[in-house]
């Protein structure tokens, strides 16, 4: 396989091979940025290094198989814990738990290793989110399903479960920065305030942004494409509470919704809360909440709130 696009060519992932047939480089392309990745390989075919652009960020650690992943960066004569990932893999070669070399020590003696993640797999790869955890403040373990590398990208995350696509999609907003439409729809948000880039829910820092829930916000401009008319739709979001809200205008996270104490005529709105005008939250706080909402447009729309999905 050589490319891969997304159906409205926002997306393109094209992979380069070495002659026995080993992926060598995988680079990324979006309307707006290239992300390269590069294998360096030994004679054996084991990946050695791992670079993201021109910087290397991953080194394999090997015994008689891959035992994990070095991230570190320090200089020589140094030892840093907490650089070096460890896989717990089944008779499968499927990764179930990551830990790390950042152990702790009790007044006995004994010692705990930190656990950056756990996974369990259906059949052929799909991710079991009842039985996964990640620590959202590290990144990512590369490998997975039998040992391959997780291939995550903007329209489909296989592997992980978790497939978007691009068809009919009229916003895509990954907050690393701006307020830019991902999706080509052209539907650019503008950021007020100023909210701070922070770690996303896939563990990757910069891939989200932290509100002050004063006057922090991203506002899209009106357009053609954003009247749905009688027809439904759907929107998806993830949010991370920090603290409780009582107060209805900090309960909104994505709404059309001009003014009043509940959305009007043609207009909607996802809440924290309960039900519109209610004082208690539907999801947890402190951690991260996906609310997929396929909502039923109606001329008069009352209100539809975050369903907590864990």
């Amino acid at each position: 396989m050589r490319e891969v696009k997304s159906k409205n060519d926002s997306v393109t992932v094209k992979y380069r091979y070495d002659a026995t047939g080993n992926r060598i480089e995988k680079k990324v392309e979006t309307w707006k940025s290239t992300r390269t990745t590069r294998y360096v390989r030994d004679a054996s075919s084991n990946v050695m290094a791992i670079y993201r652009d021109s910087t290397v960020t991953e080194r394999p650690i090997y015994g008689s198989s891959r035992l994990g992943e070095y991230r570190g960066n320090v200089p020589e004569g140094t030892q840093t814990l907490g650089y070096r990932y460890y896989e717990l893999s089944n008779h499968l070669g499927n990764v179930l738990t990551v830990i790390t070399d950042n152990i702790h020590m009790n007044t006995s003696d004994t010692t705990r290793a930190v656990v950056s993640s756990v996974s369990d797999y259906y059949p052929f790869g799909l991710n079991m989110k009842e039985r996964s955890w990640q620590d959202t403040t590290i990144s990512k373990f590369r490998y997975g399903f039998n040992g391959k590398e997780k291939d995550d990208f903007a329209f489909t995350q296989s592997l992980k479960g978790e497939t978007v696509s691009h068809e009919n999609l009229i916003g895509d907003y990954e907050l690393n920065g701006d307020g830019n439409d991902a999706s080509n729809s052209g539907n650019n948000g503008t950021v007020y305030g100023s909210p701070v880039a922070t770690i996303g829910h896939d563990g990757t820092t910069g891939s989200a942004i932290e509100m002050d829930g004063v006057d922090d916000y991203v506002e899209i401009a009106d357009s053609p494409a954003l009247d749905f008319g009688s027809d439904d739709f759907t929107v998806s979001i993830w949010i991370k509470k920090i603290s409780p809200t009582s107060s209805w205008n900090n309960s909104i996270v994505v709404a059309k919704h001009v003014s009043g104490g509940s959305p009007g005529n043609n207009e909607w709105a996802i809440t924290t809360f309960h039900r519109f005008g209610g004082q208690s939250d539907s999801v947890l706080c402190g951690e991260w909440n996906n609310a997929p909402q396929r909502i039923q447009w109606r001329r008069h729309n009352p209100g539809f709130m975050v369903q907590h999905h864990r």
